[in-house]
């Protein structure tokens, strides 16, 4: 079942994201355009220029330059009926896995997809709590999620990464 199509953009591959943590994070000046296609599902999005890319089995993850910050993109078959219904399924899977699990929020999202929902939460990962904020989009039968997370001190300043690529967000 469904290999991953290759990813397209403009620069090489480059080191995995969230290596050793370098300087303080900060919100990107240029953004560009990333396709990642994958189980028949085309998604581009804007992605900050200067991050690296590293593929994942599922889809890709840029990572800026200090190593504290994740973007990730996946495409996966369909969870569930609706985005909501599919973040409470995978939350019990969140609390095993993630230490000091803490969800702050679960939105609907309207006019994305057939289904979308932002699941928002905390935990720890070295010592660092982190912030993150995931939207789950439901089309075509697949699930396209869209993940950004930042130490939480650095996440109001840098979630700009985030809403920009939902923002900038075309299916097809």
């Amino acid at each position: 079942a469904g290999q991953a199509a290759p990813a397209t953009r403009a620069e090489p591959s480059r080191p995995a994201p969230l290596a050793t943590p370098r300087g303080t994070p900060s919100a990107p000046a240029a953004y560009g355009p990333y396709t990642l296609e994958r189980l028949g599902l085309s998604a581009t999005l804007s992605v900050p220029a200067e991050w690296s890319l590293s593929r994942t089995e599922r889809g890709v993850e840029f990572g800026d330059p200090t190593g504290t910050l994740l973007l990730r993109v996946e495409i996966v078959p369909r969870p569930a009926a609706d985005a909501r219904a599919a973040w409470e399924a995978a939350e019990p899977a969140f609390r095993r896995s993630l230490r000091d699990y803490r969800r702050l929020g679960l939105v609907d999202v309207r006019g994305v997809g057939e289904s979308a929902a932002d699941l928002s939460f905390t935990f720890t990962r070295d010592g660092i709590t982190r912030q993150v904020i995931d939207r789950g989009i439901l089309v075509d039968g697949l699930s396209l999620a869209i993940y950004f997370s930042a130490p939480r001190e650095s996440y109001a300043r840098t979630a700009v990464v985030f809403y920009r690529a939902n923002r900038d967000l075309r299916l097809s």
